[in-house]
């Protein structure tokens, strides 16, 4: 919003501003959602990522945990994958209470089962 001018607090306006920073050269754009899931853009794709069904108890490390479980796939999967991964860090990321000790380990993220939230 701040980059675009362009309100996002509808999927309308995401969609927008997502279209104006692709005009604007970016490649690749996630827009992560909270419990709605996220969104993959690019100039050719738009894709809808669902969410996991948790209780969430603390949310303070879920974007910082989803970046990171991102980027620590994206060198070895692709980005769907890579997202797939994140999206399951900060699943179990936001079960827990405070920042760097809701982090999950690479263990809690490839053992978990979670379900997904469908789209509404």
């Amino acid at each position: 919003e701040i980059l675009t001018g362009i309100e996002t607090e509808t999927e309308d306006g995401i969609k927008k501003a997502s279209e104006k920073l692709l005009d604007m050269g970016v490649k690749n754009l996630i827009v992560t959602l909270g419990s709605k899931g996220s969104l993959h853009l690019n100039k050719e794709n738009f894709e809808y990522h669902f969410a996991y069904k948790v209780k969430a108890i603390d949310t303070t490390a879920a974007g910082d945990s989803f970046i990171g479980g991102l980027v620590r796939k994206l060198d070895e999967e692709n980005i769907g994958e890579a997202i797939e991964f994140a999206t399951k860090v900060s699943a179990i990321a936001v079960t827990k209470k405070g920042a760097q000790t809701s982090i999950p380990t690479i263990e809690e993220v490839e053992n978990f089962k979670g379900v997904k939230n469908e789209k509404e």
